[in-house]
């Protein structure tokens, strides 16, 4: 496997849509599932990294710097759909060589 070092940009905005595709997926057959349903709250996918770094400014470049905030696009309220979504997110990240996890916060 390529290491995400050897990436270039154009190669980290892929990774980036086909994880945000793979959220969208995972957060609606969440909701499929087990419908909306409380408790209501919040996922996000923590990437850490120093922006000062060749990888770290790519990553900014490309949108998958800091917090990635609801990467599904989903608007439900629900926290577990919406953390299904952030773990697809962070596992396409993490196959690809980026340290991803995951975070929640109930409202």
């Amino acid at each position: 496997m390529t290491t995400v070092t050897m990436l270039d940009l154009e190669a980290l905005k892929k990774v980036n849509e086909l994880a945000a595709a793979e959220a969208a997926i995972m957060t609606q057959q969440y909701i499929n599932a087990h419908g909306e349903n409380f408790p209501c709250g919040f996922a996000w996918v923590s990437i850490p990294s120093d922006g000062r770094t060749k990888l770290g400014r790519l990553l900014k470049e490309a949108g998958m710097y800091g917090k990635i905030w609801n990467p599904s696009d989903n608007r439900t309220q629900d926290m577990y759909a919406k953390e299904a979504g952030a773990e697809a997110y962070a596992a396409v990240l993490n196959a690809n060589g980026i340290n991803a996890y995951v975070q929640t916060r109930m409202d």
